[in-house]
């Protein structure tokens, strides 16, 4: 199929409102192998009106264009067409054709000789004959659906240069975190297919992982933001109210929080509440968490309003008393190691109860590491073994969002608490020692401590490591997620 000249530009100078068809198109119809119009009562294409000025160069291609394939007006081609929707800043991929032949264009000179006008009328066909992916999604990630190749290669052009992506039950996504400050024209295609109209982003400055500067050291991350370039992946898994789920990506503004279509979460939610049964973790290791129990889900969505912090960013919902997440595959967080880090951003609104906002427990309520909460103090908390006393050392604590940092180094026999930027460290467990070197019985867990310590609260992000993360680093960067 015949395309417009890549570098021609294909915007018209005629009225817009012209432009537009006045008419629902023609529906379209399989015969032997071929698409042809089927009229319905009423309906016909409607002639639209293209014209434009073009520099010498560019009346130089026009003319090649004209000479080469539309071969006296009888070939049809692929055109960026004003359709009024948001689709391509209001330009669409269409199938066209010149009305009247070579002899319906009209060339003008203008401007004393510097430019030339081309004009003539356009017969513009319905949508479905054009084959190109769509584009759902363009923030740091790129994500579209390729339903006529659900599994195949799609090319995606930026700024002139392709690159391509490979389609998994007809959906694509492709990495655009490397785009610089400024506006960038995306197009899309299958491959040997033709362009669909390009689409413009604007890019107020490249994009960064919060989280970049620890992934080497993460165990894992658990964000409502897309906390690092390297993760692709969607964040969270939601079950909506009538029990439907969905996987949503994590995009840098309002609203948020998409599927695979573009659709919001609160959007999807409709009137009514959704709630995290997976929170994925961001190094791609499988330890995501999980709660497969519908009651104990924290919410996300509150009669289709999306919970959100102070700063209108979203954040998880969890009730005080069941609701948490537990990490799958990860009994061996505190098993045989010199130091852990645990951070967290969160609003706990129950201390009074000595609420756990993450916690790793050997089995039950034996608790091994975590942070928790007791009226104005902050704790990080652990014990080497099984039978070892639970010791707790505190930071000063006030209501509120609050980024918390807990470090556990067991070589060294110390700890410390860090409250917003503020570490208080104390001695940990002497003599030092390597932790237990038994793996634990039961996952840890985001929001308890397993079975008993629920949090009541919001958070938005937990963050944990098998060495002693830079406590000044770390809160930088929970700030970033702040909510």
């Amino acid at each position: 199929m015949i395309e417009w000249p890549a570098g021609l530009p294909h915007h018209t100078e005629a009225s817009a409102g012209d432009m537009r068809p006045s008419r629902p198109q023609p529906e379209t119809e399989m015969e032997g192998g071929d698409v042809r119009l089927r009229d319905r009562p009423g309906d016909r294409l409607r002639t639209v009106p293209w014209s434009r000025r073009f520099l010498p160069e560019q009346y130089a291609q026009w003319c090649a264009f004209l000479a080469d394939t539309l071969k006296h007006g009888t070939q049809r081609f692929l055109l960026p067409v004003w359709t009024g929707t948001a689709e391509g800043d209001g330009y669409a991929l269409r199938l066209v054709q010149i009305v009247g032949g070579a002899g319906g264009v009209s060339e003008t000179p203008t401007g004393r000789g510097l430019h030339m006008r081309v004009s003539f009328s356009l017969l513009v066909f319905p949508a479905e004959m054009v084959p190109t992916p769509t584009l759902t999604v363009v923030d740091t990630l790129i994500i579209g659906r390729a339903d006529l190749d659900p599994n195949g290669t799609i090319l995606v052009d930026i700024d002139g240069t392709e690159r391509s992506a490979a389609a998994v039950d007809g959906v694509f996504l492709l990495d655009a975190s490397d785009l610089a400050a400024g506006t960038h024209a995306i197009r899309v295609r299958y491959s040997g297919g033709a362009y669909s109209a390009p689409v413009t982003r604007v890019v107020a400055s490249a994009f960064a992982g919060p989280f970049d500067g620890f992934s080497a050291s993460l165990y894992d991350l658990y964000a409502l933001v897309r906390g690092l370039t390297s993760w692709l992946g969607p964040v969270i898994r939601a079950r909506r109210f009538d029990g439907a789920e969905r996987d949503f990506y994590a995009i840098t503004a309002s609203p948020w929080l998409v599927g695979v279509d573009g659709m919001g979460i609160a959007e999807w939610s409709g009137i009514g509440a959704s709630y995290v049964m997976a929170w994925y973790g961001q190094k791609g290791a499988a330890r995501n968490a999980v709660q497969a129990t519908t009651a104990a889900q924290p919410r996300i969505v509150n009669a289709g309003v999306l919970d959100v912090g102070p700063n209108g960013r979203p954040a998880l919902v969890f009730d005080g008393s069941n609701d948490c997440l537990r990490i799958q595959d990860a009994t061996g967080f505190s098993q045989s190691v010199d130091q852990t880090t645990v951070a967290l951003m969160a609003d706990v609104t129950n201390p009074a109860v000595s609420p756990w906002p993450f916690c790793d427990v050997f089995a039950g309520t034996s608790v091994r590491s975590g942070i928790s909460l007791v009226s104005a103090t902050a704790r990080v908390s652990g014990r080497r073994t099984g039978a070892s006393p639970l010791t707790h050392i505190g930071g000063s604590w006030t209501s509120g969002w609050r980024g918390l940092i807990g470090r556990i180094d067991y070589l060294a026999a110390t700890a410390d608490i860090t409250v917003d930027g503020v570490t208080t460290p104390a001695a940990f467990l002497p003599p030092g020692g390597q932790s237990f070197a038994g793996a634990s019985v039961d996952p840890p867990t985001i929001g308890a401590a397993n079975v008993i310590g629920f949090m009541a609260g919001q958070m938005s992000a937990v963050l944990l490591a098998r060495s002693a993360l830079d406590p000044s680093a770390l809160d930088a960067a929970l700030n970033q997620v702040r909510p």
